[in-house]
């Protein structure tokens, strides 16, 4: 859910939702550029203080790292990342009397991790290499395990292999729900649709191109990672 969109709807439907989150870039135009639509949005805005996120330069591209200027200390999968995104969530819940948090990834579409035996196969291999900072723990992951023990559902909106083995065994073993496969996407599904019909049609693709108005503005960052919560009645 991106951030103009999910205030949108605080102001106009879900006035039992509040809306919190990460941010990796705190830039001039982060929370007030072109693609937040002004009016609708602006009360929520004044009311949202992103939080510290986390940022792994080998999964995201390199043209990000720059803008990525609020950020928790680290580089890698840490035991540290992990509790303080989950204490967030804790803090956020409490201070707001709510019942329920749910969080979605709408940050940067990360490259696939690999799937490695002793390493993310498994829950306990894959806490073991989060405290390890192994390479192969994206970012999206940990906020994934982050999230399962505190009963936080987990909506993953982006075209990655967030939930490795392990942390499907981990959210079986607490009961709380993680899905999505790209759900933000919709240009995504529509070309991936026209692909393989042109293909079955005999034409063949040198190359499919898509711009990001969002992206390609300076120190705007494409997507933000959010949490959505709804308060008690």
């Amino acid at each position: 859910m991106s951030l103009g969109r999910a205030a949108f709807f605080r102001s106009h439907a879900l006035q039992e939702t509040i809306l919190g989150g990460w941010i990796q870039q705190l830039g001039p135009r982060c929370l007030h550029g072109p693609c937040c639509r002004p009016g609708a949005h602006s009360e929520v805005l004044a009311e949202m203080v992103p939080l510290l996120s986390i940022y792994y330069p080998d999964f995201i591209a390199a043209n990000q790292e720059d803008r990525a200027d609020n950020l928790i200390p680290g580089s890698k999968a840490s035991t540290g990342h992990v509790e303080h995104i989950r204490k967030d969530i804790r803090d956020f819940k409490a201070a707001h009397n709510l019942d329920k948090v749910i969080v979605q990834w709408t940050a940067n579409t990360e490259r696939y991790a690999e799937i490695l035996p002793g390493v993310n196969d498994t829950t306990e291999n894959l806490l073991k290499a989060i405290a390890e900072g192994h390479e192969e723990v994206s970012p999206s992951t940990v906020f994934a395990i982050a999230c399962i023990p505190e009963g936080s559902s987990f909506i993953n909106c982006s075209p990655q292999n967030t939930f490795v083995p392990g942390a499907i065994e981990l959210s079986e073993q607490h009961g709380t729900f993680i899905g999505g496969d790209d759900v933000k996407s919709g240009q995504t599904k529509m070309k991936s649709a026209l692909v393989d019909f042109l293909i079955n049609a005999g034409i063949k693709l040198t190359s499919i191109a898509s711009y990001n108005p969002a992206s390609s503005l300076p120190r705007l960052p494409a997507t933000t990672t959010l949490a959505t919560t709804t308060a008690r009645t």
